[in-house]
């Protein structure tokens, strides 16, 4: 398919797929995916068996969620362009609470039990009150998974995003949050945060999404643009990340603005090939990865907490646990993908023809 094509000729209710046709995006996503893995990884080694060793390689692994979300501004542009007006909210929410609900619910249910027996046990809350919450992902819910807080930002975005869907027009009461946030993270330290209700809703994660936004935006003109050098804007982002971990950065402003770079060249550097009649080649392991980032985001970290809660009590010589402990993340992905093919994505399709017959997938 042609780059100049991509841009276009898109019928509504293909846009999802689009999408995730770009390659580069989906390998994207497995590539933060894995960075939170392996972020996550090191921090529990550190935690609970007090090895410090991969904390160098990986202590900004969390950049991770910052691509999630500009991935997420970006799809969320691109994939509603065609679906607009009064009648595009209805499918807009329920493509939204299908592709966010069903796998974490599926996934909540056992982390929380085990949240209050056996080696995941803690001391987070266990009301009825506290499980609604979670269950809902709702503002400053007890997060059982020690990820679904990210959930939270991404429905509140969906939210942000909503009145643009019925016209482009009412773009600026997004953009007035946008405003307050970045007013806010000029003006207000994050140790002034205290984690309230304004916290959250003008918080600076939320320029992430409008990076996301924008990025989906320049893609859509892109055919109007001469210049082009994505592929070199594609070293820059990589190398800006890079120096944006080593000289301790805000996080919006380094990780944030590096991601923004990354999924914009990416992007466009791919629909540029297609243009040319050339078709981007990506290791296919990656992009599958990909497709299963969602669930491996949502089980990865307390299946490495239980797998290091067991090899803790072997006293097993240091070298011996890392090697071990290194093969987790290669079990977690093999196991993503796999409940990805034959779990998440017969799911969502039976769940999506329900709810509208006349559209197998979107």
């Amino acid at each position: 398919m042609a780059g100049a094509q991509v841009v276009g000729s898109l019928k509504p209710g293909q846009e999802n797929r689009h999408s995730e046709q770009l390659v580069s995006l989906q390998c994207l996503r497995g590539i933060a995916a894995t960075l939170v893995l392996m972020y996550h990884l090191s921090a529990s080694l550190d935690e609970i068996l007090g090895i410090s060793s991969l904390q160098r390689f990986f202590k900004h692994g969390f950049v991770g969620v910052d691509i999630f979300f500009v991935l997420s501004g970006f799809v969320i542009f691109y994939s509603t362009r065609l679906d607009q007006g009064f009648g595009g909210v209805s499918n807009y929410i329920k493509k939204r609470a299908t592709r966010i609900y069903p796998i974490y619910w599926l996934t909540l249910i056992p982390f929380y039990v085990c949240s209050g027996w056996g080696p995941l046990k803690t001391s987070l809350v266990h009301t009825p009150s506290a499980f609604v919450g979670t269950f809902l992902l709702l503002f400053n819910h007890v997060s059982y998974d020690g990820v679904s807080w990210t959930l939270s930002f991404e429905l509140y975005f969906y939210l942000l995003y909503l009145p643009c869907v019925i016209t482009r027009r009412l773009f600026f009461v997004p953009l007035s949050v946008f405003l307050i946030a970045g007013v806010r993270l000029i003006m207000i330290p994050p140790a002034f945060d205290n984690h309230g209700i304004a916290d959250f809703l003008f918080s600076n994660l939320t320029l992430e999404f409008a990076f996301g936004l924008l990025a989906g935006w320049l893609f859509q003109r892109q055919q109007r643009l001469h210049y082009s050098p994505y592929l070199h804007l594609i070293c820059i982002s990589v190398c800006w990340l890079y120096f944006a971990s080593r000289l301790e950065l805000q996080r919006t402003l380094g990780f944030g603005t590096g991601a923004f770079l990354l999924v914009s060249s990416s992007a466009s550097y791919e629909a540029k090939l297609r243009a040319a009649g050339i078709e981007l080649r990506l290791p296919t392991a990656l992009t599958r990865l990909g497709d299963a980032s969602y669930i491996s985001y949502l089980i990865h970290l307390p299946i490495l907490r239980i797998c290091l809660k067991v090899l803790a009590n072997f006293r097993l010589p240091e070298s011996f646990v890392l090697v071990a402990a290194l093969l987790f993340p290669a079990v977690i992905c093999l196991l993503s993908i796999w409940l990805h093919e034959h779990l998440e994505t017969p799911l969502l399709e039976g769940i999506r023809a329900r709810l509208n017959p006349s559209t197998r997938s979107s």
